[in-house]
């Protein structure tokens, strides 16, 4: 194949490819609000008293995050937590397990300081879940003195009970 047939070749699947693309933007799938927050360099893995940590959030981002958590409501949209939190680290669409599931809304993670060998129960962070309708509904603060759970995980706006919760990740 010569070099000009290779570049048509190559451009028409690039072509499809943005085609593709397009269709599924336009086609209602949620997106989020604002970008997820970019940890600094130097915030890797690290050990504290004897424990290995993936990363490890700054002093500052901590200090945000905490403060943040403290102003939260039930019924605030992704736009006011992050102002009150910052980005978060990962903002993840929920929906049920069946194939056609209905989108439920959105989880916010905000990490704190998360173990090696993936999500742990004694990590400590943020978790922050909206509704189809962009209301928080249940946010909570995992392993951080003071704070306690704003809303539950039943009361979500009106979103199907039964499918929210089996969308919600395992304790």
């Amino acid at each position: 194949m010569s070099e000009p047939e290779s570049r048509h070749k190559h451009l028409t699947a690039l072509g499809r490819c943005l085609a593709i693309a397009a269709t599924l933007a336009c086609a209602g799938l949620p997106s989020d609000v604002g970008p997820a927050y970019v940890a600094p360099v130097g915030t890797g893995p690290t050990t504290i008293a004897g424990i290995a940590y993936e990363y490890v959030a700054p002093a500052d981002r901590e200090a945000r995050i905490i403060a943040g958590f403290r102003t939260l409501k039930v019924g605030q949209s992704r736009e006011a937590v992050r102002a009150a939190l910052g980005p978060p680290d990962t903002a993840t669409t929920l929906h049920g397990k069946a194939a056609d599931a209905p989108f439920l809304g959105w989880k916010y993670l905000y990490k704190i300081r998360m173990r090696s060998g993936g999500p742990n129960t004694n990590d400590v962070c943020v978790e922050v879940f909206f509704d189809s309708r962009d209301g928080l509904h249940w946010a909570v603060p995992n392993h951080i003195d003071g704070l306690a759970d704003v809303g539950s995980p039943t009361d979500h706006g009106g979103a199907d009970r039964e499918d929210h919760n089996r969308a919600l990740p395992d304790a």
